[in-house]
C-alpha cells in the first residue's frame, strides 16, 4: 500500500509528458488530468487517513464508555491512562 502514492507520481508525471501511444487525446486536457491526478491523489489519501482515523476513534470511545457502563462506573476520562496525563 505505500508504493501507491508513488506509482501515482510516476504515473502522472509519465503522462504529463508524453501521451501514451495511439491515444486520441488533446494535449492539454491529457496534462490537466495528469495534475489533478499528482496533487489531488495526495488530497484524497489525506481525506481518507483522516475519516479510518475519526471513525477508529470514535469506534475507540464507544467501547471505552460501554466497557466502564458493564462496571457500574460513570464515565470519566481521567481513568483512561493515556489521558490522564492530558486532563488537568
Amino acid at each position: 500500500m505505500a508504493h501507491l502514492p508513488a506509482a501515482r507520481g510516476v504515473l502522472a508525471k509519465t503522462l504529463y509528458a508524453a501521451p501514451p501511444p495511439g491515444l486520441d487525446v488533446a494535449v492539454a486536457g491529457l496534462r490537466t488530468g495528469a495534475r489533478v491526478m499528482y496533487y489531488g491523489g495526495d488530497l484524497v489519501a489525506l481525506a481518507t487517513a483522516v475519516v479510518v482515523g475519526a471513525g477508529w476513534y470514535a469506534a475507540r470511545g464507544r467501547a471505552l464508555r460501554a466497557a466502564t457502563r458493564r462496571r457500574g462506573e460513570a464515565f470519566d476520562p481521567r481513568n483512561i491512562p493515556h489521558c490522564a496525563q492530558n486532563i488537568g
